[in-house]
This record gives C-alpha cells, sequence and structure tokens, in this order.
C-alpha cells in the first residue's frame, strides 16, 4: 500500500535503455513525449484497476507546460526535467484517485521537505490541493516569501536535532525517533511526500535526512495501517549519496510495509 519511490529515475532510466535505444540526441520535445508515454505506462501498472491520468487539469493547467517552464527559467530547480515530471504525474493521480472514490472534496496533499526553487512549481502541480513545506532555515524562508508566488505558501519551521556526524548519525540509527513538526502537520496524512531537505551537503554544517526521511516512512504507514490513506507515494532524491542509501535501505524496505 505505501509505495516509495527513491531517486526517482530508475524506472526511467531503465525503460530508456529498452525502448529507446537509438543514438540520436533528443530534442527538449521529444523528451517531453517520452516522459508522457512512460510515465503513463508506470501508473497504468501501478495502479492496476485506475487509469493513468491525462497530466493535465482545466485548473492546474498542462502539468509539462509548467515543468519546462521552470526549467528553463531563471532559478532552475535541482531535480531534473524527468524526475520533475515523475513526481508530477503521481501529485496529480491522488486528484484523480480521490474523485474515482468519491471524495471529491478531500483535497489531495503533498508534503514537501525543503522550500527551493522548485516550490512554485509544486505549487502549480497541486493547485487543487494543499502543498506543506516544511523548512528548517527560517531566514531562507522568510527571504523565499518575498516572492509573490510563495508569500501565502504553507511553510512551517522545523528544528534537526542530529546532524551529519559520524556519532550523531550512529545515534540515530541506533535509536530512530519521530522529530517534532508543527501540530497542525502533524494532525496530516498526506498522499505524497518528497524528502528533498535539509540539503545535507556539508557534513560540518548541515543536519542530514534522517530525520524528515523516518518522519515520512512513520506518517505514511500510520496513515495507511488506520485507513486514513489507501495509499502513499514517497520520494526521496539524492539517492547517490552514503546516507540517503543507509536511510532507504533501513527505513523503506518490506518488512516495514513498503
Amino acid at each position: 500500500h505505501i509505495v516509495a519511490v527513491v531517486g526517482g529515475l530508475t524506472l526511467v532510466w531503465i525503460l530508456r535503455v529498452v525502448l529507446f535505444p537509438g543514438p540520436r540526441k533528443e530534442t527538449e520535445e521529444e523528451k517531453f513525449e517520452r516522459s508522457r508515454m512512460i510515465f503513463s505506462a508506470a501508473f497504468k501498472a501501478l495502479t492496476l484497476s485506475l487509469p493513468p491520468p491525462s497530466f493535465s487539469s482545466s485548473e492546474c493547467g498542462d502539468a509539462l507546460e509548467h515543468i519546462a517552464a521552470a526549467v528553463h527559467g531563471e532559478h532552475a530547480p535541482i531535480l531534473s526535467m524527468l524526475q520533475l515530471a515523475f513526481i508530477g504525474f503521481f501529485v496529480q493521480q491522488q486528484k484523480l484517485q480521490l474523485s474515482l472514490k468519491r471524495e471529491s472534496a478531500v483535497l489531495p496533499s503533498f508534503l514537501v521537505w525543503g522550500l527551493g526553487f522548485d516550490s512554485i512549481l509544486w505549487r502549480k502541480l497541486n493547485c487543487e490541493g494543499r502543498t506543506v513545506f516544511v523548512e528548517h532555515n527560517a531566514h531562507w524562508a522568510w527571504e523565499a516569501r518575498k516572492n509573490g508566488d510563495l508569500a501565502d505558501a504553507d511553510v512551517h519551521i522545523v528544528a534537526y536535532k542530529y546532524n551529519m556526524g559520524e556519532e550523531s548519525v550512529s545515534l540515530f540509527f541506533d535509536r530512530p525517533e519521530k522529530m517534532v513538526v508543527s501540530p497542525e502537520v502533524d494532525a496530516m496524512c498526506f498522499d505524497t511526500v518528497l524528502v528533498d531537505a535539509p540539503p545535507g551537503n556539508d557534513p560540518k554544517v548541515d543536519p542530514g535526512r534522517m530525520e524528515s526521511l523516518y518522519y515520512s516512512a512513520e506518517m505514511a504507514r500510520d496513515c495507511v495501517k488506520r485507513g486514513a490513506k489507501d495509499s502513499v507515494y514517497l520520494f526521496v532524491h539524492d539517492l547517490q549519496r552514503e546516507l540517503e542509501r543507509r536511510l532507504v535501505d533501513t527505513f523503506l524496505v518490506p518488512s516495514r510495509g513498503f
């Protein structure tokens, strides 16, 4: 019931090698069309009885156009075009699932760890739902919300307890604990989660993603277990890094419901 999608591009890369072996370099338009075909097929396989989404909404506009604008904008997201499209499909899939269950009054919810250059895009892709951002840098959050498109963003500030030092990481894995977030966030069950923060770039300065990933995993398990959600889609970025791989191999495993 809980689907963990790590990295975001493993499935896409495999399908690309098998289905698109040609040596000619693709244009940006061809990449988007290929993304549409691959992700629609992937959705059909994942949801079985549910039809694949159109990836377009009269309210939200065309998702691929939003992604193209973000990728070619002044401040391009760190995530690749295909990763953005992959996550975007799952975000918009939630609205379809709710409508098919005749729960159109229920807003699809998207939890994003980190406020960044992709935040405006996530709000556009989930314009008919609720997008919540969790950020630990209060000054950055204040600066980011000066942007008119993020002025009313739903941002919650948190404090991380564990850093990326060897002792701190070992302590967390020995005794993992669910971090403290705002009561408003803690009371929610999210349909989709993106763990892309804290940055975790500098071991001497940055906290790691132990707490954000573990919180997300526990939230997903609890919400599915008590029937609040049929499924939760959980994405984890930066799987090329050792700590993220270790977290996934420890907490997002079949024995824990994933």
